[in-house]
């Protein structure tokens, strides 16, 4: 009987279930009738090592030698498709005379087909590299500009050197560049001419440039507004009317408006059916589109150690409160959840205040106060506090800041239950080149902190904290798959006696944004019960390196440092060291961290490790 007579016998409604089944085992106890194809490949002819790895680089025998081919037809197609993109490198690097061949065995791809070529032995593919002569610029013309304006420019390219194709494009660039800082937005190349000379090995290169008119910048049209005062947002104009157009000053204004966190999209240009063409100074019209974002938001994190606990942070804020883009933030905080009993978890509500553009151009008005209940091994803590400060940006890179800051609290200790009352005068100043706040790549940031405290209530008469945070990245491969990342920070209190140092302003080490596999604050001084005491300095190293693939992310890392009990860190005490790997999972609001860390040299006291869930990089 057949196969088909057996499954037209079964009753209807098994008949689509048997005849799946039939065709699963039919491919399973069917025999391949494919082999993989392996092969192997070489480079011939090409002593010019930047020219050779190009070629590697481009060649997708090579590159794409761990992917299987399933028949000897795909890897002629492979092949054929090497040299016609490695004829294309040749030429990029100005050998336009040029040959590639490839062979497989002893064959050449012109001479061979599928049917020639076995499946059950590894063949060696090579690549015949014949460069030839390399070309050189002779000529070099460009048409549409005045010749004082052609000797400012230092050309990129220039008679008798090899004749890249993409020094020619760097050409166009620098011109379009420098009619733009002039003032000629709609500049353009309208025609580009390379004539290559077979016998003197040259290439002739012709540009036609048209420059458009030269446009002055005139009134200032805002759309789009709703809440936003349009005189504000003029206001931050970085140019004046009738000045020539600069595209620095648009981009600049365009970063000042994405700044003030206001406005989802914004659009700069000039009206649409301006004369490109004209070949006088015209005065232009500047179209400004802004869409603004919601002007409330709320939102919440949560972080976990094993043991600091779960913290819990909610927010609500408003982007525009008064229509100049005035910024309110309050923030309510949960912490130490299940470490501490119920009734005694750490609270704190924290509002604060921005007023940006105060009195003069990037300074920013900032008014900040909270009031904090907080338990830890350390200390007890009720206060009050409250701050008034300016932030200025001096620069892309330099910020400072300069407050005046109040604060009472009630801290209990193993001194006993002290007031506090303080007023403190912190100035900071920022050097920043990060690449993103969130989720680093490259750059460096550098703060410096001073903090002197005149004490109103409580002993002594008052103290200053001394404060340096350095961070660096670097991306190893310039890919954005391997960063090493690393952080060094040091801070020195200068006071009469320790005893007048409030608890909360004194420094402590470990835990997850300090040591990572020890205990919040146990590394430095402790008292007979282990608990912390509280340090008058500080010294802390981390380095890690960041490998991603996708939105994965593994991070081995190590920690260093200690806390100590003199005004300068004493070295001879030695630095506790953690190590451990962390886990990354990256998302559009940054990257969920999962960092396990194991104390190196581990005291009596130390857990043998710890870990901790986050959003955001370590540092």
């Amino acid at each position: 009987m057949s196969v088909f007579n057996f499954i037209w016998k079964f009753p209807g409604e098994y008949k689509p279930a048997l005849s799946l089944i039939l065709f699963i085992l039919f491919f399973i106890t069917t025999p391949s009738l494919s082999t993989e194809i392996d092969y192997e490949v070489d480079f011939e002819g090409s002593q010019q090592e930047d020219l050779l790895e190009m070629l590697q680089n481009s060649s997708n025998l090579t590159q794409l030698r761990i992917l299987p081919l399933a028949t000897s037809a795909g890897l002629i197609h492979r092949a054929k498709q090497d040299q016609v993109r490695l004829q294309k490198v040749l030429e990029s690097f100005g050998y336009y005379s040029g040959t590639i061949e490839v062979f497989i065995g002893s064959l050449s791809l012109e001479k061979i087909n599928s049917n020639s070529i076995p499946s059950n032995i590894k063949h060696k593919v090579k690549i015949k590299v014949t460069p030839g002569p390399q070309y050189r610029f002779n000529k070099i013309r460009i048409k549409g500009l005045h010749p004082s304006f052609i000797k400012k420019l230092t050309l990129p390219i220039s008679r008798g050197e090899p004749s890249i194709p993409s020094k020619v494009l760097d050409l166009e660039k620098l011109i379009l560049t420098r009619l733009n800082k002039n003032g000629f937005p709609y500049g353009a190349v309208k025609k580009r001419t390379l004539t290559i000379d077979t016998e003197k090995n040259t290439m002739d290169v012709f540009l036609k440039v048209s420059i458009g008119p030269r446009v002055r910048l005139g009134k200032l049209i805002i759309k789009g507004t709703q809440t936003v005062s349009p005189a504000f947002i003029a206001k931050l104009a970085p140019w004046k009317r009738g000045e020539f157009y600069n595209p620095k000053k648009f981009s600049d204004y365009k970063s000042n408006l994405l700044s003030l966190e206001v406005f989802s999209s914004i659009k700069l240009k000039f009206r649409d059916n301006a004369p490109k063409h004209a070949s006088k100074t015209i005065t232009l019209p500047v179209i400004l589109h802004l869409k603004e974002r919601k002007r409330k938001f709320i939102g919440a994190g949560v972080n976990y150690s094993n043991n600091i606990g779960g913290e819990i942070k909610t927010y609500w804020g408003h982007r525009n409160l008064f229509g100049q883009g005035e910024r309110l933030k309050i923030t309510g905080t949960l912490s130490r959840i299940g470490i501490n009993e119920f009734e005694e978890i750490n609270k704190t509500l924290h509002g604060e205040f921005l007023k940006p553009e105060f009195l003069t151009r990037k300074q920013d008005f900032l008014i900040n106060g909270s009031i904090a209940s907080e338990k830890f091994d350390s200390y007890e803590r009720e206060a009050v506090f409250g701050s008034l400060g300016l932030k200025r940006q001096f620069t892309p890179a330099l910020s400072g800041t300069a407050s005046v800051t109040a604060e009472l609290s009630e801290i209990e200790n193993n001194n006993g239950l002290e007031t506090f009352g303080v007023l403190g005068l912190p100035l900071a100043m920022t050097h920043d080149t990060r690449d993103d706040y969130f989720d680093p790549r490259s750059g460096m940031s550098h703060e410096i902190g001073l903090a002197p405290y005149l004490t109103l209530v409580g002993p002594g008469t008052g103290f200053t904290i001394l404060s340096l945070t350095s961070r660096g990245y670097w991306d190893v491969l310039n890919n954005g798959r391997a960063i090493l990342a690393g952080r060094f920070t040091v801070g020195s209190i200068l006071a009469d006696m320790e005893s007048t140092i409030p608890s909360d302003k004194r420094f402590y080490a470990g835990g997850g944004g300090s040591i990572r596999g020890y205990e919040f604050q146990q590394v430095g001084p402790l008292d007979n019960q282990n608990d912390p005491l509280g340090a008058e300095s500080l010294m802390e190293l981390s380095l890690e390196l960041r490998l991603r693939i996708g939105d994965i992310g593994v991070v081995p890392f190590i920690d260093g440092g200690n806390a100590f009990d003199s005004e300068l860190p004493d070295l001879d005490e030695g630095f506790q060291w953690g190590a451990g790997v962390g886990f990354r999972y990256y998302t559009s609001f940054g990257p969920l961290r999962l960092d396990v860390g194991f104390p190196v040299n581990k005291r009596p006291i130390d857990d043998d490790w710890a870990f901790y869930i986050s959003i955001g990089q370590s540092f």
